[in-house]
């Protein structure tokens, strides 16, 4: 459902535009928008192509604009080069759900799925390793902030740290309380922010070793018992989170605090958010530098630039 800088994914398909420095999104109505940043916001004519044997595309991640991983069901991976033009099927090995995708470099890359399942490639995606873990529930985030250092969220509260590219994987305690996390991200190698269901937000500034869970009082009521589904940063201090019920909030605080973002008054609880995705400008400290976000769910898009 959502477009890392030109690619987007709906169901089986993937699609991409030909236009560096865009963001590019895919409502449930099947709508394709396209908007640069800072510019208008556009319906542009797309190249789609299908996944084999009609298998759902469930994540995607791209570490420039020319290359690309996309994950999904039946362990499919799919890899471009090109700017999706064209797409290569890689060999996983696994038939697991996979619900996560992250790409350190161009070389190493890092999948995880149900059952516990995790995979890495060290060889542009040529091969795939499973690795074991010490869970079997489904894992639906994955975030390397070096070649060796990976964090993991899941289902059940569940987080997986690994200092050794994978070798060994060891359980990081979540807050108690936590349930489901839909998703991880790190603004540097030691600061992140996990989110999930009933409004979950932790933080961590010691690169995922432990956790903490900010305070209900520093989260909008909106959220509070939100399933929140997706988090960007795009600063130390910056970052934006959407969820179910028509909520998106967004930290200047590194996660530490939470605001509700204003939404057009016809957009209500009744609209869930998936995913959110933000341009990024070449220097944290450049004020003048436009960021645009993209916030996407059934039936809705919904571009902000500030």
């Amino acid at each position: 459902r959502l477009a890392v800088d030109n690619l987007v994914l709906d169901g089986n398909t993937i699609t991409s535009t030909p236009l560096a420095l865009s963001v590019t999104t895919v409502a449930d109505s099947g709508k394709i928008t396209q908007s640069t940043n800072g510019g208008n916001e556009g319906t542009f004519d797309v190249k789609q192509m299908s996944s084999p044997n009609g298998d759902a595309l469930v994540d995607v991640h791209c570490i420039d604009f020319f290359n690309c991983f996309a994950v999904g069901e039946s362990g499919l991976i799919m890899k471009t080069t090109d700017s999706g033009n064209t797409w290569l099927t890689q060999k996983s090995g696994v038939v697991n759900l996979l619900f996560g995708v992250h790409m350190f470099s161009l070389s190493i890359i890092s999948a995880v799925g149900s059952d516990g399942t995790v995979l890495r490639s060290n060889d542009y995606g040529v091969s795939w390793v499973e690795q074991s873990t010490p869970v079997s529930v489904q894992l639906n985030s994955v975030w390397m902030t070096s070649a060796t250092e990976v964090t993991v969220v899941g289902n059940a509260g569940v987080i997986l740290r690994t200092v050794d590219a994978g070798a060994t994987w060891s359980t990081v305690s979540s807050p108690s309380g936590v349930v489901n996390l839909n998703d991880v991200v790190f603004s540097s190698e030691s600061q992140g922010i996990a989110v999930g269901r009933s409004g979950t937000i932790m933080t961590t500034v010691d690169s995922g070793a432990s956790w903490v869970l900010v305070p209900s009082k520093y989260i909008p009521e909106s959220a509070r018992s939100a399933d929140l589904r997706s988090i960007d940063m795009v600063a130390l201090n910056f970052g934006v989170a959407v969820g179910y019920g028509g909520v998106i909030i967004k930290t200047t605080l590194a996660g530490l605090s939470w605001e509700d973002v204003q939404l057009p008054t016809d957009i209500t609880s009744a609209y869930n958010f998936h995913g959110v995705s933000m341009s990024r400008c070449p220097y944290d400290w450049d004020t003048t530098c436009e960021r645009l976000a993209i916030a996407v769910g059934a039936g809705v898009t919904l571009r902000s630039s500030s």
